[in-house]
């Protein structure tokens, strides 16, 4: 459920990206740098990061049935390379004329100290992958 005062407001996931002006894809692209450059910060700050990208799961059952040993690669696959900062489920661009980026989720991982740490470490190298992608959003 969306708060209200995002009525309108859009999931990443959802824009199409070559329907927007020069300018707005600027704005998104600083945008989305500055919330890299805070998730680092607070990383550094409390050893956690918020869950920018968001699980694509509609329902408790389907969570349920992806959490399942065997579906292990296919959620390996989607966390390394299906999701990214421009395809993210829990950032929402609200409407003109603010066209802000908005967090409205935030999982805490709840798992040992070992798995935090590499589970982090993985999603810091995957932000040099989305600096690359928010590059080509702005050049293109």
């Amino acid at each position: 459920m969306i708060q209200p005062y995002l009525a309108g407001a859009q999931q990443l996931f959802d824009i199409d990206y070559r329907a927007l002006s020069h300018d707005e894809r600027a704005s998104i692209a600083s945008q989305l740098r500055e919330i890299i450059r805070r998730s680092l910060s607070f990383y550094r700050a409390t050893a956690s990061m918020p869950d920018l990208y968001g699980r694509t799961s509609t329902s408790p059952a389907e969570r349920a049935r992806l959490n399942k040993p065997w579906m292990l690669p296919r959620r390996l696959w989607s966390f390394l390379i299906e999701r990214n900062l421009l395809r993210a489920h829990n950032l929402l661009l609200t409407p003109a004329p603010e066209r802000r980026i908005v967090l409205v989720d935030y999982d805490i991982v709840r798992r040992g100290r070992l798995y935090r740490l590499i589970y982090f470490g993985v999603r810091w190298v995957l932000f040099w992958r989305d600096h690359m992608l928010i590059l080509s959003l702005q050049r293109s």
